[in-house]
């Protein structure tokens, strides 16, 4: 599950470099995509703004900047859930909270790592997709690195109580909930079920 955070990090951070604000074109407006777009944003500026200002700064303290600040924007129970798929079942309720936690903190490891010596990169925002009345919207971009070759990001957002949250990233069309649930499918596969949920605590 770690490299699958790696993988995360590296499809998320482009977007975090990119410090110049996003302001969704009159179209966004019109179709009731506007808060939801301007979440991401708040979370971009955030973030940017914060590593312009802290450059080098060590991993830990990083760490518990990314827990204060950009947490807030992911919702990893849900993305947990959709995670386990069918191995929901077997989850207790305090099972649950374990796998979130986990699949959190190896999130939010990876990124503090990573994002020490993130590059700047040029990002193309794409129309955002899906039905905001309904709580479900997707906001895609495509971002450039050095190599000027686009890969592009799709950031699925739901509004629930606390409003919009981010619950899954795909990349290039793979889906991170997707790739986790491969992971957790190879674990039970290795271990069996009730190996997996004995060691859920404690597995990379």
């Amino acid at each position: 599950m770690k490299r699958l955070s790696l993988l995360l990090v590296l499809w998320w951070l482009p977007v975090m470099a990119q410090a110049a604000g996003y302001y969704p074109p009159p179209q966004q407006e019109t179709a009731g995509l506007e808060e939801p777009a301007r979440v991401l944003q708040r979370g971009i500026e955030t973030l940017t703004g914060y590593l312009g200002e802290n450059q080098g700064v060590p991993p830990a303290q990083l760490r518990a900047f990314l827990e204060q600040e950009i947490v807030p924007y992911f919702d990893f129970n849900r993305m947990a859930m959709w995670s386990a798929g069918s191995l929901n079942r077997y989850l207790n309720p305090e099972q649950r909270l374990q796998l979130a936690a986990m699949l959190k903190e190896r999130f939010l490891q990876a990124m503090a790592e990573q994002l020490s010596g993130y590059k700047h990169s040029r990002i193309e925002y794409l129309r955002p997709r899906g039905n905001p009345r309904r709580g479900n919207v997707t906001l895609g971009m495509r971002v450039y690195g050095t190599d000027n070759y686009p890969v592009q990001l799709d950031f699925k957002l739901y509004r629930g109580n606390d409003g919009w949250k981010v619950y899954d990233v795909a990349a290039n069309g793979v889906s991170a909930v997707g790739h986790y649930r491969n992971e957790l499918a190879q674990l039970v596969s290795r271990y069996g079920v009730e190996g997996f949920l004995a060691n859920l605590g404690g597995r990379g």
